[in-house]
């Protein structure tokens, strides 16, 4: 737990100054004028005195053990300042000093000697690079921010300390309160998940706001923002999608980016609120801090311009969000109180001379509707419209429902008046009603996950699977030794004895064995085997359809050509059972370096790479997170039944990635599975080929 670090009670300054151009004497001064309740021990060897505080030369001669030392001293003497701290056992440091691994080699080395001292110590680090630490359980500005945010809810985690610098800024135009504000820098010690750690269990947090360039031990954080997440919304922002952004990331903070896929998949699986813009990042923080979370799905416009509630219905109706039918009571009690030329339908048009009047008796009729899960109200300024009284008319609305009222009053110098009163109020007023929209969906999305997360289950594995595990990884070890490719005969063998469905086949040496076995099956294929070998098609490694002597034995000296003539050495030839009508699907393990095991289905066989049909879940998988996988690619509606057509069993399927899921996650040689194609019949399912790579 960090409870000295969020609530300490004393801080020391390693580089205060009396230069007011200098960090040192801005940190200084933010502390004091922040109103910190404890202690405070300016560090500085040349004064006696610094903004009216006694200094001492070191942090040794601090009569007590502060529970912070903040160092604001050049990247060059940072290392001996935090060995002395871990000398005097200084619980908590925070290194605001710029110049360590995202500035090049020789900072990366001093970034590395500062890791060194911490080594076998109880001190944490928050940093290095980093804009420093809020804390209002202490009213501690521990930072080089230019003010002390308003207290609040929320808790703001950023990698990026000029992106913190905007966070706060805009909390304080908005008027949102803010709990905590870390900037974690390099992280050098201290990352994410160990603040996360800690704000699950505050009731004073109702959410977390994470601005990250990279995520730190991803099966950490993707275990403990479960955990969360459906009782406080987490809201993140990543960047890193494109190379670009890859390479300024780098230079930046030092970070090495995981695949963004995976790290996007995470997000989404364990109920993280993932916004693609800062103005969605804090949109979303400023309604969760205001709002009780409800169901948002079906959503009513009131208005007092047509083309924009237009606008809107395009934009939520693409959004996944449903307009809502209003009841016919409604729609009954709002002809009584409307002008016969408004609309009393959804959305509900009151017309551009519509006054405040107007709006509070429509939408006190339109939140009572149980068709009615959220509200948008959406303001022109027009030649009639009266802006602050009809602020005033939503926000006596608002005091009486829990369901979301959101609104958009869409203009500038005009409305202005109207949205500082919403914003006063804690009701959040959006520029353009997209921005509406997109909360709202935000919300919804996250409720769909949230109830998935409570309702799920995690597949249980067979304790004998325990010593099949340790016979694997055996056979595994020795392969590894030879290839990194393991022969499909051995990998056939692994995953019959767990349980999953392979065709009959055999290895054959000759045409006459190969023949021998097509008498037994309507039809056969013959697949030549070999490390060298990654997709048998392009080497025209696979042969099917083989259902007469003639066609096998020609098939057979053709894979045999093809091996002498491509140079492929160590192969084999086997023989398998074909499958016929079926449907090709694929299934698929990546070990992700970050998030670990991550199973992969989709669209499979010669298609699989040109249609990237194709979903994922890191694993541990749910049940949910199962059904998930499997029902969103395309070629679900195929499994399912398409155009009158039959649809395919999936029961081995699903156990398939059951046994897969519990593999990889005892096994963990295996760095990759590819299971293309799993054919899946009207009666069960078949993994025809399989490559494992160790």
């Amino acid at each position: 737990m960090l409870s000295s670090l969020l609530k300490p009670k004393s801080v020391a300054i390693i580089g205060a100054s009396r230069n007011p151009s200098k960090i040192g004497s801005r940190v200084l001064k933010n502390i004091i004028s922040g109103g910190f309740e404890g202690d405070v021990y300016p560090v500085n060897p040349e004064a006696e005195t610094i903004q009216g505080i006694t200094a001492f030369a070191s942090v040794s001669d601090i009569p007590t053990i502060p529970d912070i030392a903040v160092i604001v001293i050049p990247a060059e003497y940072v290392p001996t300042a935090v060995e002395e701290c871990v000398k005097k056992q200084v619980p908590n440091i925070i290194v605001i000093t710029a110049g360590f691994s995202e500035t090049g080699k020789h900072g990366a080395f001093l970034e590395e000697q500062v890791k060194e001292r911490l080594k076998d110590s109880n001190t944490r680090l928050l940093g290095v690079n980093c804009l420093g630490l809020i804390t209002q359980r202490s009213k501690l500005n521990a930072s080089f921010a230019s003010f002390m945010p308003n207290d609040g809810n929320v808790a703001f985690l950023s990698q990026s300390g000029a992106f913190g610098t905007s966070i706060l800024d805009w909390t304080a135009t908005f008027n949102v309160g803010v709990k905590y504000f870390i900037s974690l820098g390099n992280k050098t010690d201290l990352t994410e998940t160990d603040f996360l750690e800690n704000f699950r269990d505050e009731e004073a947090i109702k959410c977390i706001a994470l601005y990250l360039e990279d995520i730190e031990d991803g099966r950490r954080f993707a275990s403990l923002v479960r955990s969360i997440s459906p009782y406080k919304p987490i809201i993140l922002l990543k960047p890193g999608k494109s190379k670009e952004s890859k390479s300024a990331i780098s230079s930046h903070t030092g970070s090495m980016v995981g695949d963004i896929e995976i790290a996007k998949q995470a997000a989404k699986q364990n109920g993280i609120i993932e916004v693609s813009t800062m103005r969605e990042l804090f949109n979303m923080a400023r309604f969760v801090s205001w709002n009780e979370i409800t169901e948002t799905q079906r959503v009513a416009i009131v208005t007092n311009a047509g083309g924009p509630a237009a606008h809107t219905t395009d934009v939520l109706v693409e959004a996944s969000l449903t307009l809502a039918k209003l009841s016919e009571e409604t729609k009954k009690n709002l002809k009584k109180i409307l002008p016969t030329a408004a609309s009393v339908k959804n959305p509900v048009d009151l017309l551009g001379d519509a006054p405040a009047k107007r709006y509070e008796d429509a939408l006190n009729l339109v939140f009572k509707d149980p068709n009615v899960d959220s509200i948008i109200v959406v303001l022109t300024p027009q030649a009639m419209t009266q802006i602050p009284e009809t602020a005033n008319a939503i926000s006596k609305i608002i005091e009486q429902t829990t369901k979301p009222i959101l609104t958009s009053f869409i203009g500038g110098a005009q409305v202005i008046k109207g949205l500082n009163v919403l914003e006063k109020r804690n009701i959040p007023c959006f520029e353009f009603p997209e921005d509406a929209v997109s909360v709202l969906t935000h919300i919804n999305n996250y409720q769909i996950q949230k109830n998935k997360i409570l309702a799920s289950n995690y597949p249980s594995d067979k304790k004998e699977n325990q010593e099949k595990y340790l016979k694997i990884r055996a056979i595994l070890q020795k392969v590894a030794v030879v290839s990194h490719v393991v022969p499909v005969t051995i990998s056939n063998e692994i995953f019959k004895t767990l349980g999953i469905k392979i065709p009959d086949y055999i290895t054959v040496n000759s045409s006459e064995e190969a023949i021998s076995f097509g008498s037994t099956h309507k039809s056969i294929v013959l697949k030549l085997d070999s490390p060298q070998i990654v997709h048998k098609t392009e080497f025209s490694a696979v042969k099917i359809g083989l259902d007469t002597p003639e066609k096998i034995a020609t098939a057979f000296s053709e894979l045999t050509n093809t091996a002498n003539s491509e140079m492929i050495s160590n192969h084999t030839i086997m023989a398998q059972k074909q499958i016929l009508n079926g449907l090709e699907t694929i299934l698929g393990v990546k070990i992700d370096t970050n998030f670990g095991p991550t199973i992969m289905f989709g669209s499979g066989g010669v298609t699989t790479e040109l249609f990237h049909d194709i979903s994922q879940s890191v694993a541990p998988v749910s049940n949910k997170d199962i059904l998930d996988m499997v029902t969103s690619p395309k070629v679900y509606k195929l499994i399912k039944g398409f155009r009158g057509k039959p649809g395919y069993d999936i029961k081995e399927l699903l156990k398939t990635i059951i046994i897969l899921n519990n593999l990889v996650l005892n096994v963990p040689e295996i760095k990759e599975i590819e299971i293309n194609p799993m054919i899946l019949t009207r009666e069960s399912g078949y993994a025809v080929d399989i490559r494992c790579i160790v």
